[in-house]
């Protein structure tokens, strides 16, 4: 009974891994981290950037059909 929670546990992880590079990108953009508007920050990161949103929102819309 063990590995299904483990599993649950390393997808919740999956959705905040991406997230944790698209900070790292806006960090990275002249101006740094934009506190005050991020979302229009993330539509302008570049390649790199803009996957690792579009992963970070793709698993909280496939977390909750996994559990």
């Amino acid at each position: 009974m063990n590995i299904p929670l483990y599993c649950i546990g390393a997808a919740f992880a999956l959705i905040y891994l991406p997230r944790m590079m698209v900070i790292q990108a806006q960090m990275r953009m002249p101006g740094g981290l934009d506190n005050t508007n991020p979302r229009e920050q993330q539509k302008s990161l570049d390649s790199k950037g803009l996957r690792a949103n579009a992963a970070h929102q793709n698993g909280f819309e496939s977390f909750a059909p996994f559990a």
